[in-house]
């Protein structure tokens, strides 16, 4: 197992009972079982091709020679990296390396492997290590008998990738209207100003903006995706729901407690597409709410055997096998240096093809899309790039920044530059969604629908933190856009009130007659929507990636906002800041000595619903 794999390891103990983690393991070990036969297959028709010059013992040498050389640079290169990314998570210093200084890094510790091999010779070391491999047979016998008997122990569930055939004939109404979610990955409120009508960034979004609703203060749950998605779908906070880590599913109680769940059971056909996995259901364990939850395709190779593993939603095989393959990370990587894996027109082709097949059913449709862009890595199509930026920098993916990870105020200036790269990503994913919409006017969805755009959170180029995840909750990451359609809707309205992902739940639920979420901790913003008063309520962003889903919480940082203020807590030691947004929109000036009433209150407001958490799960504090 890759070093890679690893941390993917590391979570699954963290969130997973031993059986469920073993059971997952020997999935993959059936998988590598299925790998190592292809590597005994080829080499033996090598082999056969070399006997008749080297002999049957030198031929198999050479034979595991040609199959297993390749293999190993690829694993040594990735075996690199990884040092590389540690070595600049524990010393900035790396991050001021120049490309050229980095390949030299790689060329001496290559060369030092070279001379090693060369000294001990490679023909005796190989026939070592393949002696050894023999003597290792009956155990790895033993181990593939006893994987093969836990798998049967305890199967796991298989979910096909395509939709699942209706169970009831429901046709759409005024009261069963269609609902659309439409997604956009990493998208920050400051970078798309979607309630502006001169957005030069997301002039799309601005027009459908015009007649609708557009909430400026719209604040995401958490700072990426799992966490966020699941709060949308489930009306409940990640100190709820527990998808803290981006390999943490929703804990299994509340599976079922989701948005889809509730309109299936009452009608509506369900769909989630997505081309992100961590967004997924089949990632984060709702997959059940839904008729049909496909993958849009992406040009990554390592995609292609990862979505197929997610056949299998309530396992950790897509993620395990993504960290196994991630040797062949430098392959995918050369072959887009100068374009995006990702498109946001496979999800919307996609979902053009889902409402087609549907729209014999008759029945109402729930669907909800997630696409990348303008996810890193920045590197905009050729209808938006060098519109901010000119030719000559950040042009491949090689010269981009590691993103989600911290960097010195030095290097503001390269950052700066990529934001620049990112809002042209933006651009085109405006683009891809003015298409979208226009082509759902003309075939007639959006007669009787109820229409979201919005994102899972935002992205920072700022306060010393590039990307997202992490544990930053600053206004970059937590403010995202919020824009709601309802049917028959031509007026449009700008609100200045904070509202919250764990809101969209309880809306759409209330705008559809059906009973709100037994738990769900947001609300529903439907007067707002139709023009009425709502009072202000507390809204919270946090980031718990190391807070332990079994125990009480005090890891991480939450954010609140409450009326014109924020108060962002680090739960580890009790360190704050206070801004006024009102005045202060980009968290510039901490607040927090001048009104300590205010500190006081919002914290009091954190650790009531911490506790009040807490005590629903049954744990006590110390």
């Amino acid at each position: 197992m890759p070093l890679t794999a690893l941390p993917i390891l590391d979570g699954m103990l963290f969130i997973n009972s031993g059986v469920l983690v073993a059971r997952d393991l020997a999935m993959l070990l059936a998988l590598g079982i299925l790998a190592c036969a292809g590597l005994v297959a080829l080499s033996s028709l090598v082999r056969i091709g070399l006997g008749r010059w080297l002999g049957t013992a030198r031929a198999s040498l050479w034979a595991w020679t040609i199959v297993l050389l390749p293999l190993a640079l690829l694993v040594l290169r990735q075996t690199g990296r990884v040092g590389l990314e540690w070595l600049r998570s524990v010393s900035p210093w790396v991050l001021t390396l120049s490309p050229w200084q980095k390949l030299a890094l790689l060329a001496a510790f290559g060369a030092l492997g070279l001379v090693w091999m060369l000294r001990t010779g490679w023909q005796r070391s190989l026939g070592h290590l393949l002696a050894g491999f023999e003597a290792l047979r009956p155990l790895a016998w033993g181990l593939c008998i006893g994987a093969l008997a836990l798998i049967a122990w305890r199967p796991p569930v298989w979910m096909p990738l395509g939709a699942k055939a209706p169970s009831t004939a429901q046709v759409a109404t005024p009261d069963k209207p269609h609902i659309l979610v439409l997604t956009i990955d990493t998208v920050a409120a400051q970078d798309a100003a979607a309630c502006r009508s001169d957005s030069a960034t997301m002039p799309n979004l601005a027009r459908f903006a015009s007649s609708a609703t557009c909430f400026t203060r719209f604040q995401a749950a958490s700072n990426f995706t799992t966490a966020s998605v699941s709060s949308m779908e489930t009306g409940l906070l990640p100190w709820q729901h527990h998808a803290n880590q981006p390999d943490a599913t929703i804990v299994p109680p509340l599976r079922q407690h989701t948005v889809a769940q509730v309109l299936r059971d009452h009608g509506w056909r369900t769909h989630f597409i997505t081309d992100n996995l961590l967004g997924s259901p089949r990632h984060r364990g709702s997959f059940e709410g839904y008729d049909s939850a496909p993958l849009a395709p992406t040009t990554l190779w390592v995609n292609a055997v990862r979505f197929a593993a997610t056949r299998w939603p309530d396992t950790a095989l897509p993620r395990l096998v993504s960290a196994s393959l991630a040797f062949l990370a430098p392959l995918d990587e050369r072959r887009h240096q100068h374009q995006s894996p990702y498109r946001s027109e496979a999800v919307y082709d996609a979902l053009h093809a889902t409402l087609d097949a549907e729209r014999a059913h008759g029945a109402p449709q729930f669907v909800f899309t997630l696409s990348l862009p303008p996810h890193a890595p920045y590197l905009p199509p050729p209808s938006t790039r060098y519109k901010l930026l000119p030719p000559g920098v950040l042009d491949r993916l090689s010269d981009l920044m590691p993103d989600n990870m911290a960097y010195p105020s030095a290097q503001q200036p390269a950052v700066d530059q990529h934001r620049l790269r990112y809002r042209e990503s933006l651009m085109a994913a405006d683009a891809a969604l003015g298409r979208t919409l226009d082509r759902l006017e003309r075939e007639g969805w959006l007669k009787n629908a109820i229409v979201i755009v919005t994102s899972d959170h935002g992205e920072s180029f700022e306060k010393g933190y590039l990307g997202h995840a992490g544990v930053p909750v600053h206004q970059a990451l937590a403010n995202v856009p919020f824009v709601v359609k309802l049917p028959g809707q031509t007026e449009g309205r700008v609100v200045h009130q904070a509202a919250s992902q764990v809101d969209i739940a309880p809306t759409l639920l209330d705008l559809t007659g059906l009973a709100p979420l037994p738990r769900a901790e947001g609300r529903s913003l439907r007067p707002i929507l139709e023009g009425r008063d709502l009072p202000d309520a507390p809204v919270f962003t946090m980031a718990l990636e190391r807070q332990g889903r079994d125990a009480p919480i005090q890891s991480g940082r939450v954010a609140v906002v409450d009326g014109p203020w924020k108060l962002i807590l680090h739960l580890d030691d009790g360190q704050h800041q206070l801004f006024r947004l009102d005045r202060d929109p980009l968290e510039t000036q901490d607040l927090s000595a001048q009104h300590p009433a205010e500190v006081q209150r919002l914290q009091a407001t954190i650790r009531q619903r911490i506790a009040r958490v807490d005590a629903q799960r049954g744990l006590a504090r110390p």
